[in-house]
This record gives C-alpha cells, structure tokens and sequence, in this order.
C-alpha cells in the first residue's frame, strides 16, 4: 500500500464534527482578540480583515489541493 493510500485510510475513519469544530475557532479566536484589545486601534476594522481573509485562504488552499489531485490523476 502506498503512503498516500495509508493517509487516506486513515482519514476516512476521522467523523466530521471535529473539523466543524475547527473551522469555528479562528473565528472566535479573532473575536476574543477583538474583545481584549489584540487587533489593535480599531478592532471592528481588523476583525473584519481577518474574518474576511479566512474564507479566502481556505477556499484557495482548497482549490490548490484539488488542482493538484486532478493533475495527479491526468499523468
């Protein structure tokens, strides 16, 4: 078995409702920081940065995963 073959085994026995609980806590993460003081002069300002940076790099780190699988698939 390959090694790929292995991590994918091994990660299809992994429930989903940890990864929800994943992708909740930066959010609330930047929220706590918005609440001490963390993000700086202007708080609402940064936290939406930041809350509008997450998606983007989630959705690219996606799209790069699935153009490397499907070029890996073609060769």
């Amino acid at each position: 078995m390959t090694y790929a073959q292995t991590i994918n085994g091994a990660l299809r026995r992994v429930p989903a409702w940890p990864l929800y609980i994943l992708g909740v806590l930066p959010g609330v993460w930047f929220f706590y920081l918005g609440l001490t003081g963390g993000l700086g002069p202007e708080p609402i300002k940064a936290l939406e940065q930041e809350l509008g940076r997450l998606p983007c790099s989630c959705s690219l780190s996606c799209w790069r995963s699935l153009r490397c699988e499907t070029t890996r698939r073609l060769t």
